[in-house]
């Protein structure tokens, strides 16, 4: 009885699907999925304001992975500007500006404002 009730075990065993759930990885970035047909995201991914330094009176931006400065090209685009938060690019091709802020803005409410302006004042 032992081996015919081991043969059926076995059978049922080997007859199962073996599949293994796929985990993710929590500790993975998170995966951005964009339309590459699309121009515009594309474009706004290469031209991604990572950082700005001042060395005296030099001023560089990091945009996209390249170092840039005043007068520098990276793709179409022309740097007219760097300032503490935003960079001022000018597109050669249709001479639009383009202004990539380090920094996204934040608004304080009402109290927080007024708190805000006394301090800065002497």
């Amino acid at each position: 009885m032992w081996p015919a009730s081991r043969l059926l075990i076995v059978a049922v065993l080997l007859a199962a699907p073996v599949s293994a759930q796929e985990l993710s990885d929590p500790t993975a970035p998170p995966v951005v999925r964009s339309n590459t047909n699309a121009a515009g995201p594309a474009l706004a991914a290469e031209l991604k304001l990572q950082a700005i330094q001042w060395r005296g009176t030099r001023r560089t931006a990091l945009i996209g992975g390249q170092r840039v400065s005043v007068g520098d090209t990276i793709n179409q685009y022309i740097v007219r500007a760097i300032d503490m938060n935003q960079v001022t690019l000018m597109d050669s091709k249709t001479n639009k500006t383009v202004r990539l802020a380090l920094f996204s803005n934040v608004k304080l409410q009402s109290g927080q404002e007024q708190a805000a302006n006394s301090e800065s004042q002497p």
